[in-house]
């Protein structure tokens, strides 16, 4: 505010005069003292504005505003890297290649190559005798927990290995 202003003016002329004088160092810290509080004043001020702006914008129902000012009010700014790198693990920076990489790298993960290096032959699971990873489930127990989930994944994973050898 103005009024901070004034006071910030005031104590640089303070601190200008003569500093041996003992007067001179007793009233620049009241000047100071008097400084910081008119500087949380109008801190608070401020927070009570945006405070009430928010609240109005949430009334009318205007949502992307409200976040668009939480997000700038939190300091955090949006992530703008966008790593992206080719099958040889070199970096690609131009979007477009980033793009075709993308394109690339989904086709691969929703077609499987046809020649069937990366996968298993399923076929070999029926002739597995089967292995019973939850003993102690009944069919009166709910769905399985997130480790319970890792621990037969890792179970599939050395069967599938044990099948190619």
């Amino acid at each position: 505010s103005q009024r901070t202003k004034d006071l910030i003016a005031e104590r640089s002329k303070i601190k200008r005069k003569c500093p041996s004088e003992g007067f001179n160092k007793c009233e620049y810290s009241v000047m100071n003292k008097r400084v910081k509080k008119s500087c949380k004043i109008d801190d608070e001020r401020w927070a009570l504005r945006v405070a009430d702006e928010l609240e109005l914008a949430s009334k009318h129902g205007q949502q992307r505003e409200v976040w668009q000012q939480i997000r700038t009010l939190s300091g955090k700014k949006k992530r703008t890297s966008t790593a992206v790198r080719d099958k040889a693990g070199k970096l690609i920076s131009d979007p477009i290649s980033q793009g075709k990489r993308w394109r690339e790298y989904f086709s691969d993960l929703l077609n499987p190559s046809a020649d069937g290096a990366d996968d298993a032959d399923l076929a070999d699971l029926d002739s597995m005798e089967p292995i019973h990873c939850f003993q102690q489930l009944s069919d009166t127990d709910g769905p399985p927990s997130r480790t319970e989930g890792k621990t037969v994944k890792v179970n599939v994973k050395v069967i599938m290995v044990n099948a190619k050898e």
